[in-house]
């Protein structure tokens, strides 16, 4: 059933008070390899790029994401 006018907004009043975007720019090479990673582990680009990002935080912080949260918070 597709979505009402009044739902798609509603949606994306949600979407934009609940997450925080990011643009990223990388090259040709660096994308089909990031493609065919994510095609050959069936993840998505968006679980990938967080994953990778919180393992990187974690490994030059020490902390995990969530105890480097409620620090911020």
């Amino acid at each position: 059933m597709p979505l009402t006018e009044k739902k798609k907004i509603s949606n994306k009043r949600s979407q934009n008070k609940n997450n925080k975007r990011f643009s990223i720019i990388v090259s040709k090479y660096d994308g089909l390899v990031i493609d065919q990673y994510l095609k050959n582990t069936n993840s998505s680009i968006n679980g990938f790029f967080v994953q990778a990002v919180k393992e990187k935080i974690q490994r030059e912080t020490n902390k995990n994401f969530d105890e480097l949260l409620k620090e911020l918070q």
